[in-house]
């Protein structure tokens, strides 16, 4: 009688529900690397891995693009159609959620942009004026 009592007061449900949001984040969620600066930002993807897909141009932004949108969304390349989840089943992305949810991979570049140094920074820029 007591637990039923309990799971009807909103304030426990709210709780309870946070409480296992916080749970699940945890184990679930991408973790950054632990040493060194990629600790301190909130960037999913280690700072080597965000370079590496940098210079694989399309083929590196598909792969951050993937990673950060697995279970979300993905493309059905005999239909050529993209499909989001709707939490039961996936459905036709006729808004084009998928497409717009490529600033996220925009924003990845630009959280590496403020891990590097200067001095980083200059040397990328003259490795990137020597590929071309």
């Amino acid at each position: 009688m007591e637990n039923a009592k309990r799971l009807s007061d909103p304030t426990e449900i709210k709780r309870l529900v946070f409480q296992e949001v916080e749970d699940e984040r945890g184990k679930y969620a991408l973790h950054p690397d632990k040493n060194g600066d990629d600790a301190q930002d909130n960037c999913p993807f280690r700072s080597d891995d965000v370079i590496s897909s940098l210079y694989r141009n399309q083929d590196g932004d598909a792969e951050l693009y993937v990673e950060m949108h697995r279970g979300l969304f993905c493309f059905d390349t005999a239909a050529g159609s993209w499909y989001k989840w709707t939490g039961h089943y996936w459905q036709e992305d006729v808004l084009n959620d998928s497409l717009r949810h490529i600033d996220a991979v925009v924003e990845v570049y630009g959280q590496q942009l403020d891990r590097l140094s200067n001095k980083q920074r200059k040397e990328m820029s003259n490795e990137s004026g020597k590929l071309h």
